[in-house]
């Protein structure tokens, strides 16, 4: 039936065959020669001989022929028997077999779904959580579909009844979805006892949290003394024996077999005086046998479910953290704290003693995270920043530990928002490993218990273990490292997970003898903890979070109690407790995303302008640059990532700096003029992009000019910092110059990858400044602010002094009026196609006007203002500079607008015209 809810099928260790049947005996030749040799020789011998007696050896021939034919038949009976004895053993063996499996499948149905009587034998199945009982109940049972793997390929009536015996699971639970309406239809004495069956497995199954009761007309007064109707506040309601629908409920209810069924029905079970009968769901039916129970035996149901839940709701109120009395042992050899009660006495935990680690195990919403929680304040509580120091890490994806970095106890807290800080975690703990190891044999002690150690006592509180390590695999060692050391070094560990297998290895588990178990959902993980099923049987609902069971090494069997819970208030009363204490020199705690220039130590050579992260020596040192030692830095870096702010700290910091302004015109200038100047730094803000502003040949001719100064760098002296957004073409050759790599945030992980990072350590979201350099942390200063200074004009005013001039550009002559008002009216403006050069006296006062095309057909007037004039073209002309002019070298670059002056035995210049820009 499409309704019925199977489990996993198993599965054998080899398909269940049977023998084929023989191949059929190949049919010989009939010997013809055999036979008809000695009736030929026996003819023969008669004609010869007239002896009778040779007639009869003719005989034999076919005397021959037939005993061969009898002796094929009988060997083919005797396969066929043969087969037949072989078959009826495989038979045998394959049922077995199937009985088998059947027996193991029914098994682990039942124990999946257990009917009332099962759950009598089991009472530690009550309420607990099973995604497969969720909304179920058990009909009874009933012959199930099986998929097995029997007769493969084999033909035949036994293979076809092995086949079907094996697809018919007989005696298995018919389980149910409780969508809609399930109505018992019988006479009224077996349908409320079969009703009260399955009014029974539900609320033995469903926790009252999960499944409230409603209670109709025709309900048994046992009925109400059920803790789903008495207090259940649940969302899924349950209407039992209703006469009028309930709305928003689903329902179980009986009638007799002449009544119409309820509205709202779906599933019927029709039931006779035997308990058998069919179940119809939608088109579908199902034979069935039913279980039932009576008047008496269901009110003892209803009263242990009462009773366990009355339990659940009196044996553990709410513990407030603030009602908790600690009493602080003597912290260098014990750490003993009150973290929760069992009934009324106080429950205490001692890492020291009872660990020197502790796991502590339970599912989402068990309380777990309150728990930790409180004994981190209750250390707080006991014992002095001086003793105790925590280091608190959160993989859940919550904020429970972030209240507590007020405390001074608490040296750093890691989340799983900042992937990032694997490494540096893994360094770190390495590095205190490294340090406690060193305090301790500088006086000669064995461990952290000699009174001449002077070292505070760390617990590393972790939640959702599983998840750190999925994360930070590299934890991995240095925590089974911290399990198996800790005790002699003061480090000590208290483990968070779900689950246990497949979550902490069994040499950390091993190392870890104090053992917490809140609510969990596999028994298998409660017993590897504490021992004992009692974990797996805690309530799901409300009343059983922060209810735990807790084992130490010495203890015979588990003690239950409840944790307590703690509240804003008590962090602020901790803090206030400590108001002069200072938090130990942290070295979990990330760079600052900000560092001014006074933060900055004065480095004995160089300037400073950034502090990076030793993590290895737990400390933070300058990052220094030398002008005029090292050759130089690369800078690569997204928008906003601090590449600008590290060139304006440079130019601030040291008077001997040359910047190449990000004018194109400025910047081009500047490039020419570098080899005449002294300077020790250079600095050059997004180079990629005035590269790109370019256009040929600028761009080529740049890039090789400051390829030439870059390797030139060293037998000058001179340092250079170069920062853009990516290095491709003749960029990464001019990176690969630069030994210096400083990586800002890239918004690409693939720029990232390109530019020397790895793919854990790639951080979009770093703060501007921060970046990646020599394989450390670095966070650089921020400059002082500067009032911003104008740019001067890189091109001087055009005045013609003598002539003749060409006005080389495209649409000259609109260009005619302005310069005539501002050049005076003794010029005189010609166009280029109607000039007349025989006259020398108004040749030197002529200003020849035309485009490019022009000027290249009167070629006598142009080859006169190369030798004697001077030509002034628009940069939009460039494409037609050397064909005008005759030079092979570019002008200086111009934007448009601009104009290039060209003199016989002057270097080509920019200038302007008093004309509008085009």
């Amino acid at each position: 039936m499409s309704y019925v809810l199977t489990s996993p099928q198993p599965t054998a260790d080899a398909p269940l065959t049977l023998p084929a049947p023989p191949a059929p005996r190949k049919r010989s030749a009939i010997p013809l020669a055999a036979a008809v040799v000695p009736i030929l020789g026996g003819v023969g011998m008669y004609a010869l001989t007239q002896s009778v007696i040779a007639l009869m050896f003719a005989a034999l021939g076919p005397i021959m022929l037939v005993a061969t034919m009898m002796d094929a038949a009988r060997g083919k009976r005797a396969d066929e028997r043969r087969y037949r004895k072989q078959i009826r053993r495989a038979v045998a063996e394959v049922t077995t077999q199937i009985d088998a499996q059947h027996a193991t499948e029914r098994d682990i149905r039942w124990h999946t779904h257990p009917d009332v009587a099962r759950l009598a034998e089991r009472e530690e199945e009550f309420w607990r959580v099973h995604p497969q009982r969720e909304g179920t109940v058990v009909v009874g049972s009933g012959t199930m579909g099986l998929s097995l793997d029997v007769a493969r390929g084999v033909e035949g009536e036994e293979a076809q009844k092995l086949r079907s015996y094996a697809m018919a699971l007989q005696g298995a639970p018919l389980v149910l979805p409780l969508d809609g309406g399930i109505c018992v239809r019988g006479e009224p004495l077996v349908a409320k006892a079969v009703l009260r069956a399955l009014v029974v497995q539900a609320c033995c199954t469903h926790a009252p949290d999960a499944l409230r009761l409603v209670l109709g007309d025709h309900a048994e007064e046992w009925m109400t003394a059920l803790p789903h109707v008495r207090y259940s506040n649940a969302e899924r309601v349950l209407a039992i024996a209703a006469t009028d629908p309930v709305p928003s409920a689903l329902s179980l209810s009986w009638c007799r077999p002449a009544d119409a069924l309820p509205a709202g029905c779906r599933t019927v079970i029709e039931v006779g005086a035997d308990l058998r009968g069919t179940v119809g769901r939608d088109s579908l039916q199902h034979d069935v046998c039913s279980e039932a129970l009576s008047r008496s035996q269901a009110a003892a149901f209803a009263q242990a479910l009462a009773a366990k839940a009355d339990e659940s709701r009196t044996i553990e109120s709410i513990v407030h953290f603030a009602d908790l009395a600690q009493h602080p042992g003597v912290a260098h050899r014990e750490l003993p704290v009150t973290i929760g009660r069992s009934g009324t006495a106080p429950v205490t935990l001692d890492i020291v003693t009872d660990g020197p680690h502790a796991v502590v195990v339970g599912t989402t919403g068990s309380g777990k995270s309150e728990l930790l929680v409180s004994w981190a304040l209750a250390l707080c509580e006991a014992y002095t920043p001086d003793e105790v120091t925590l280091l608190l890490a959160d993989f859940k994806g919550g904020t429970a530990f972030d209240p507590l970095l007020v405390l001074p106890h608490v040296t750093g807290i890691l989340t799983d928002l900042n992937g990032a800080l694997a490494r540096r975690a893994v360094l770190s703990l390495q590095a205190e490993i490294r340090r406690r190891e060193s305090a301790i044999a500088s006086v000669g002690a064995r461990d952290i218990t000699d009174e001449r150690v002077s070292l505070s006592r760390l617990v590393i509180i972790v939640d959702e273990f599983a998840a750190m390590l999925r994360q930070l695999p590299e934890l991995d060692a240095v925590f089974t490292d911290i399990a198996a050391r800790g005790r002699a070094l003061g480090m000590h560990l208290v483990l968070g997970a779900q689950r246990v297998a497949g979550t902490i290895r069994d040499a950390t588990l091993a190392n870890t003898p104090l053992r917490i178990a809140l609510r969990v959902t596999d028994a298998t993980d409660a017993r590897t903890i504490i021992g004992a099923d009692d974990a797996a049987q805690i309530s799901g609902g409300v009343e059983g979070k922060g209810v735990a069971f807790v084992r130490r090494a010495a203890d015979a069997v588990p003690q239950r109690f409840r944790s307590a819970l703690s509240s804003p208030e008590d962090i602020t009363r901790l803090v206030a407790r400590y108001p002069r204490a200072v938090r130990e020199e942290s070295w979990w705690e990330p760079l600052p995303p900000q560092v001014t220039v006074a933060d900055l130590p004065t480095p004995a050579r160089g300037i400073a302008v950034g502090v990076a992260d030793d993590t290895e020596n737990l400390r933070r040192v300058p990052v220094v640059i030398e002008p005029g030692v090292e050759r130089g830095w690369w800078v690569l870096g997204g928008p906003r990532s601090g590449k600008t702010s590290l060139v304006d700290l440079l130019v601030q910091s040291h008077p001997d700096t040359v910047r190449i302004p990000a004018d194109l015109e400025l910047a081009w200038d500047r490039l020419e003029s570098l080899a005449m100047l002294p300077a020790s730094l250079v600095v050059w803000d997004d180079v990629d992009a005035a590269l790109a502003g370019w256009p040929e040949p600028f761009t080529r001719e740049a890039s090789e000019r400051l390829e030439q100064l870059v390797r030139a760098a060293g037998s000058r002296s001179q340092t250079w910092v170069l920062t853009a957004q990516r290095a491709s073409g003749v960029l990464s050759r001019i990176a690969d110059l630069l030994p210096g790599r400083v990586l800002l945030a890239v918004p690409s992980k693939l720029d990232h990858i390109a530019a020397g990072g790895t793919s854990t350590d790639h951080d979009p979201r770093k703060p501007p400044g921060r970046a990646l350099m020599a394989g450390a942390e670095v966070q650089f200063a921020l400059p002082s602010p500067q009032p911003a200074v104008p740019l001067s004009d890189s091109a001087p005013e055009f005045r013609p002094r003598t002539g003749p001039v060409g006005l080389v550009a495209r649409g000259a002559q609109q260009h005619v009026a302005a310069l005539r008002d501002e050049w005076g009216a003794g010029w005189k403006f010609v166009p280029v196609s109607e000039a007349q050069t025989n006259d020398q006296e108004t040749i030197d006062r002529t200003i020849f006007v035309g485009d490019p095309e022009q000027f290249q057909r009167a070629w006598a007037t142009l080859e006169l203002l190369r030798n004697s004039g001077t030509l002034v073209i628009a940069a939009e002309c460039l494409a037609d500079v050397r064909l005008l002019t005759g030079e092979r070298a570019a002008p200086p670059f111009a934007r448009p607008g601009r104009w290039w002056e060209f003199r016989t035995g002057t270097r080509p210049r920019r200038v302007r015209l008093a004309t509008p820009d085009r």
